[in-house]
């Protein structure tokens, strides 16, 4: 009887044990959540102690396989780590966490007993996991398999009758995000009012805040300004900045604050921008962040709110009032270092600050403050290189890679090559050293093609012939069997006509040639009009050009340059009118400030400028 005895207390020892190792698991995943609404952009903690709380889970769940709750706080986690990676940008990292939360949701799911927190845990996972897979963009497979659990989701729905208005609401957003993210702006503003309408009033899955609806109107109105809609946009906006403001929450100001500042970007970034309305937004965002105690206050969100508004006022030619706000920047992100050497996000908004000091001496054309300004620069991110301080996300790498980059191409119209062939060696040397270093460090697929021109530029034995240079790097885009390298290759030959190797007719064949191959590509139809306008087929630039224009999926840095050649177009075939509106269009969309990288932009908004001057 004493062994039985033994036996059954140490059963009980083992049960207790079990039970405060799994609490444990659940402090560690309210810890994360708690980490991301205290301190949004702390995703390493989160993620620290994501995985204290896997650790424990996926002992107990070895130990007892048919444990419900542990597959439920397994999934929970996964869930947790892969939006953590997404907002990081670490993509595949995103989906693989998302993918094995969603393994446990869809298994869950076609349970045929299910309890509605099953059901309700199963949904959240399929919303993260959905949006993961259409930011990975183009792999293969990914968009159709994302629809495929959305839809499977929307069924499930059923079986939740005291929160279908909330699912139905959320999967209207998520169709709404979707239509967003192919610029099927019209089908995302049906989506977005059908989200608003069916809306119950409870926060969505895996959402940092209750503020659902001014998520919506915000998104509503990004999307009807995107179409035109400008009246009912404001109405969106001015709604979505209520809401925020309306909602009770630990901190109300911060809500209200982070609002402002995504209406303010809105302005900035839809098809109709409104420079001002954007400029009021933001500041009144700063604003209020500023108006806490210092205790309290958000530093690194006023810098990254206040380095967003540095590039509004350069969109405007505010010089002087950029510059100021770039100071700022600079001097508290120093005592912030100071104050904390390791802080990696105050590390980066420097390094930003340095960035926009090169920014804006090139956009007054001052050579020596800009070569002053790349030094500092440089400097900065090798000693981050060195100190293990780069950003964690892959996404802001992109960033401080392309804005060298497009120091070397303003260079490059500067005239200055051999100043540009030094650069390239140090900036390929960096990315080399990083890339080394880093698993994450791939080159964003915007930036390849210019990273091929620094490779070619940075091992070329003529340093001071950029045409040379530039005749290799053409002839290497035309061997190529990408159509995003004949794209280029015909950009390049079409865009500056007194360039030693203009040569519109070749252009013209390698452009055509890349749009049949991707049609979905409507920037390939931008430098097929481009080429037909350089060949004198104006009829055919302007069909192939209006296509492009209003399909309403250009990148955001082609939009003012197929306007300008709209407006040159038209002004061809004297079609007076059309030209009158689209230089108007032109006039309104913010400036190209710093060359987008390799681009030329400049070439098409010059004869713009000069043709419209009058």
């Amino acid at each position: 009887m004493r062994f039985c005895h033994s036996v059954s207390s140490g059963r009980y020892r083992s049960r207790r044990h079990d039970a405060a190792r799994y609490q444990l698991a659940r402090a560690y995943l309210v810890k994360s959540t708690a980490i991301r609404k205290i301190r949004p952009r702390n995703f390493e903690r989160e993620l620290n102690a994501i995985a204290s709380a896997r650790t424990i889970l996926e002992a107990l769940h070895s130990k007892t396989p048919d444990d419900a709750r542990y597959d439920v706080a397994l999934a929970e986690a996964s869930c947790g780590a892969g939006v953590a990676h997404e907002t990081l940008s670490q993509y595949k990292d995103a989906v693989s966490d998302l993918q094995e939360a969603s393994d446990i949701a869809r298994r869950l799911m076609t349970t045929v007993s299910l309890d509605a927190e099953l059901v309700d845990m199963a949904m959240r996972n399929q919303s993260s996991l959905w949006r993961a897979y259409y930011y990975l963009g183009d792999a293969a497979g990914m968009k159709s398999a994302a629809l495929d659990g959305l839809e499977m989701a929307k069924q499930r729905s059923v079986l939740l009758p005291d929160s279908r208005n909330r699912w139905l609401s959320w999967w209207h957003e998520q169709i709404g995000f979707a239509e967003q993210m192919e610029r099927n702006h019209g089908e995302a503003v049906h989506s977005y009012e059908a989200a608003i309408a069916s809306y119950d009033g409870r926060p969505f899955p895996n959402s940092n805040s209750d503020m659902v609806l001014a998520y919506l109107y915000t998104s509503l109105g990004s999307n009807l300004r995107h179409i035109g809609e400008n009246d009912r946009s404001d109405a969106a906006f001015v709604r979505a900045v209520e809401e925020a403001e309306k909602v009770t929450s630990a901190d109300p100001q911060s809500n209200a604050a982070e609002f402002n500042f995504r209406v303010g970007l809105a302005y900035f970034e839809t098809e109709h921008p409104s420079l001002d309305k954007a400029e009021r937004y933001v500041r009144r965002a700063i604003s209020i962040l500023e108006s806490f105690d210092l205790v309290e206050r958000d530093r690194h969100a006023i810098n990254f709110y206040k380095l967003n508004l540095k590039n509004l006022l350069l969109s405007q030619g505010k010089f002087d009032d950029a510059t100021a706000m770039v100071e700022q920047v600079r001097a508290d992100t120093l005592d912030q270092l100071k104050q904390d050497p390791n802080d990696r996000t105050a590390y980066y908004h420097l390094g930003s600050a340095c960035s926009s000091g090169l920014l804006i001496a090139c956009a007054q054309d001052d050579l020596a403050a800009a070569r002053t300004a790349f030094d500092q620069d440089l400097q900065h991110w090798n000693e981050g290189l060195q100190n293990d301080m780069l950003p964690a996300a892959a996404l802001e790498l992109g960033i401080i890679y392309k804005e060298m980059l497009g120091y070397l191409d303003w260079l490059k119209e500067q005239e200055q090559p051999r100043i540009g062939y030094e650069n390239a060696c140090r900036v390929w040397e960096f990315w080399s050293q990083v890339s080394h270093q880093r698993d994450d460090a791939v080159i964003p697929e915007m930036l390849k093609r210019s990273a091929l021109w620094v490779e070619i530029f940075a091992e070329d034995a003529k340093p001071d012939d950029f045409d040379a240079v530039e005749a290799q790097i053409i002839d290497t885009f035309r061997n190529r069997s990408e159509p995003s390298m004949w794209d280029e290759a015909a950009w390049r030959m079409a865009i500056n006509s007194g360039a030693a190797f203009y040569d519109p007719q070749a252009a013209l064949q390698f452009a055509q040639q890349a749009a049949d191959e991707e049609p979905q590509h409507q920037d390939y139809g931008v430098t097929l009009g481009l080429a037909q306008y350089r060949c004198g087929l104006f009829a055919e630039a302007k069909t192939t050009l209006e296509g492009a224009a209003n399909s309403g999926k250009l990148d955001e840095c082609v939009k003012k340059v197929s306007a300008c050649l709209l407006a040159l177009v038209n002004l061809k075939l004297e079609n007076h009118f059309d030209a009158s509106r689209w230089s108007k269009k032109a006039e309104s969309l913010p400036g190209i400030v710093f060359p987008e990288v390799i681009s030329g932009y400049n070439h098409v908004i010059d004869e713009f400028k000069e043709t419209f001057a009058d």
